[in-house]
């Protein structure tokens, strides 16, 4: 490993630290040398809204970032939006070398601020750890550029592909599991279920773990609600919680006298998934994980909607009764595949990706 691939791996690590906090910014690292290459000062985005990793960075320095270098995993922006652009403050500062791992899709920068810096007379690198960088801010960029959510589609199942033990058992897999979920659920911006999940279990769709600091910086997701017939009652936990939830219902619904949902957004919804992913992405929401039952799951599949999946396997077999939900992926499987594969105790975790 370079120098430069050295720098960029910690500023990914420094960048990684807002997992779940940005959104809908991308997470930004940045580290400073001064002119003999030596550390000088590091920051990193927290959340929209807030200083730019760059800008954190170059306070920190001062003086010592003149005719120092920088690193960056993101190509820095060149225009004004909640804050001011960070290649202006770059250029202020006396900086005269920036490495870049990838350029910002955002049609506003996308390699306008690497060309604002070479116009300033700034030496400019560009690509290093690239697909760690794409990686890290793969809800961004899949947003900015296809203009819907990133959707992640959680499963877990025994090993004879039963969903739901019924009055056999509530839990599948085991608390290490549970506990990935919830880090899942921590760095996506919202949970999607539908309206036979919530009458069936009854979910707080929230994060958890937290008091046992499994989970030390997080926010509470979105929780999105499909109910096309508007069976949901509002004392259903899910609508109980600090985070705001959106119930898709169809448009009928809506002159219904049911208004005692707390801190819920009820939106009229044809049934159509790809005009819903428009709708949360105009609500700048870039992921979401879907927690639903099979038909639902199989549903966005059939559409190729979905960009990953992580599959939780339970080594232990389900009583063979038909009654019992079981996964369905069917022929939509061939769209994906295999990214990688962990034991976590005894339940297996498999990520997989869309090919399409």
């Amino acid at each position: 490993m370079n120098q430069h691939e050295y720098y960029m791996q910690k500023v990914l690590d420094l960048a990684s630290k807002a997992q779940g906090q940005t959104s809908p910014n991308p997470m930004v690292g940045a580290i400073i040398l001064n002119e003999n290459g030596e550390f000088v000062s590091e920051g990193y985005h927290l959340k929209a809204g807030s200083e730019h990793a760059e800008i954190i960075a170059l306070k920190k320095a001062g003086s010592l970032a003149r005719n120092g270098i920088l690193y960056v995993n993101l190509e820095p922006c060149c225009h004004y939006g909640r804050t001011p652009p960070c290649t202006s403050a770059i250029k202020q500062a006396g900086i005269k070398k920036v490495i870049i791992g990838s350029l910002d899709p955002n049609p506003q920068i996308n390699g306008q601020g690497l060309q604002t810096l070479k116009e300033a007379g700034l030496e400019v690198v560009f690509g290093f750890l690239v697909e760690q960088c794409l990686a890290l801010n793969k809800f961004f960029f899949y947003w900015v550029q296809n203009k819907k959510p990133w959707l992640t589609l959680k499963i877990a199942a025994t090993l004879n592909g039963k969903i739901d033990l019924g009055n056999y058992g509530k839990q599948i897999t085991g608390q290490s599991v549970q506990k990935k979920v919830h880090q899942l659920r921590a760095e996506h911006d919202a949970i999607l279920t539908g309206s036979g999940t919530i009458l069936a279990d009854n979910p707080q769709l929230n994060v958890r773990f937290n008091e046992l600091n499994e989970i030390v910086n997080y926010k509470n997701p979105i929780k999105i609600i499909l109910d096309r017939r508007f069976r949901c009652p509002p004392e259903s936990k899910a609508f109980n919680q600090e985070a705001l939830s959106l119930l898709f219902t169809k448009p009928e619904n809506l002159n219904e006298n049911k208004i005692n949902f707390s801190n819920t957004e009820i939106i009229p919804w044809d049934g159509k998934l790809n005009e819903l992913l428009e709708t949360l992405a105009k609500k700048n929401i870039l992921s979401v994980l879907i927690e639903a039952g099979s038909a639902l799951n199989s549903a966005f599949l059939q559409e190729n909607l979905i960009q990953e999946i992580i599959y939780f396997i339970n080594p232990r077999l389900a009583p063979f009764n038909k009654e019992l939900p079981e996964v369905y992926v069917g022929n939509c499987i061939q769209n994906f595949k295999l990214k990688s594969a962990e034991l976590i105790d005894t339940d297996l975790m498999l990520s997989l990706t869309s090919i399409k």
